[in-house]
């Protein structure tokens, strides 16, 4: 479920501030994502590192905005802000789940540009189907069909 931007500034108005008065958890993926981009350790899970983590974020900033440098949005996200580390999270039941780790680092990894060449590539074949109207094979599947030898070539 996803929370309208402005709903969730009125949900995070009382948590404005330092999160050191409010219950922290962290998705494992999170973990793992500090333990890789923020303590440059093996890309796996351990308490130790989870326990480090919520104490770094415990002291972090929340707000409803992510930084100028931060590419991601997310509607409904707030944001723990510990220097330039960057910690998306929601809010359920009176507790900050934090969703992922994000450092300036981070952003220009090559598996960050593989992740956003693959949705630019899926966001331009929804749209090219949506101009369509939906009518018609997708042009990566003409393209396996003439691979395929399904179908002969039309020009």
């Amino acid at each position: 479920m996803t929370v309208p931007t402005a709903l969730a500034s009125a949900l995070v108005a009382p948590l404005m501030g330092a999160a050191e008065s409010h219950t922290i958890r962290a998705t494992r993926h999170a973990v793992i994502r500090w333990a890789e981009r923020v303590r440059s350790l093996d890309p796996s899970y351990c308490p130790a590192v989870e326990s480090q983590m919520l104490a770094c974020l415990a002291a972090a900033e929340i707000t409803t905005e992510p930084p100028a440098w931060c590419l991601t949005t997310r509607p409904g996200c707030i944001y723990l802000l510990a220097g330039s580390i960057v910690a998306p999270a929601y809010i359920s039941g009176g507790v900050i789940h934090v969703m992922t780790v994000i450092t300036p680092d981070c952003l220009g990894s090559p598996a960050a540009e593989r992740r956003r060449a693959n949705r630019r590539r899926r966001a331009a074949e929804r749209a090219e189907r949506e101009r369509r109207g939906n009518r018609g094979p997708t042009p990566k599947q003409l393209f396996r069909e003439l691979r395929t030898g399904r179908m002969e070539a039309v020009m």
